[in-house]
């Protein structure tokens, strides 16, 4: 069984190249029903707090929040440096548990802010991927 496994869970980011990770909340535009349009500051507020706390907690180099978007980036810069990226670059991994702690950490966060929203369970879903140079990687937080 792991073997079958271990056709999806083994793809992994290489150094040299940027890694990044766009976070997106699921069906927020029913969450943010009733909320201050166009821009409503206590979630903008959750946002942003989320954001900081999965650049802290995951060794971030950049995080960019827009909308109901994070975007995060890691560089490490050749295949010879003695750090590797988190959960040693693994895609599946890192999807997970960024999706996973955007989701529980806002959700918690929100009380305090969205109060009228706490019956409601806000939950985000990832995808990571690399490219080919910092410039393109530049051009996905622009």
């Amino acid at each position: 069984m792991k073997s079958y496994e271990s056709v999806e869970s083994s793809r992994k980011a290489m150094k040299g190249l940027p890694l990044l990770a766009r976070l997106d909340g699921r069906s927020f535009h029913t969450y943010t029903k009733l909320l201050n349009r166009p821009y409503d500051d206590n979630l903008t507020h959750c946002m942003v707090e989320t954001t900081k706390y999965l650049v802290k907690n995951f060794g971030c180099v950049v995080g960019y929040t827009q909308s109901d978007e994070i975007s995060l980036m890691w560089y490490i810069e050749s295949d010879e440096a003695q750090q590797e990226y988190i959960f040693d670059g693994k895609y599946q991994k890192i999807c997970s548990n960024l999706a996973a702690s955007a989701s529980a950490f806002f959700a918690r966060i929100s009380l305090d802010f969205l109060p009228e929203k706490d019956h409601l369970l806000p939950t985000f879903d990832c995808r990571v991927w690399q490219t080919p140079s910092l410039e393109e990687a530049a051009n996905v937080f622009y």
